[in-house]
């Protein structure tokens, strides 16, 4: 036989969710298991920064960007002269650097760095 569960006084009746009755996990017959496996880290030099700066600019550069098909990673970020103020970094693929660069080059869009 043994003792299933022991708890401190006054809490017999009133056991945790995750509790396993008889050495049973009931909530696991309600839950679909799935394993997530990490991703390989990218090399750090495979993004390279194209801007950095104020928020309504990053969106103007994100859209030029994107409507030329080129992937944008966002970083949102605190100026550390102004803690007050927000900024926005943009990050592309290497291999797409030259392109960015001229594409934003055409639109007259400036890249703070």
């Amino acid at each position: 036989m043994g003792v299933s569960r022991i708890c401190a006084v006054g809490q017999l009746q009133t056991p945790p969710i995750e509790w396993s009755q008889d050495g049973k996990h009931l909530v696991a017959e309600l839950v679909r298991w799935c394993d997530l496996e990490p991703f390989p880290p990218q090399p750090p030099d495979s993004w390279v920064e194209v801007f950095c700066g104020d928020e309504v600019l990053s969106a103007q550069v994100r859209f030029a960007l994107e409507e030329a098909g080129i992937p944008v990673s966002i970083e949102a970020d605190i100026d550390p002269s102004q803690p007050t103020r927000f900024l926005q970094r943009l990050r592309i693929p290497t291999k797409h650097l030259a392109e960015g660069q001229r594409v934003l080059a055409e639109k007259g869009l400036c890249t703070e760095r």
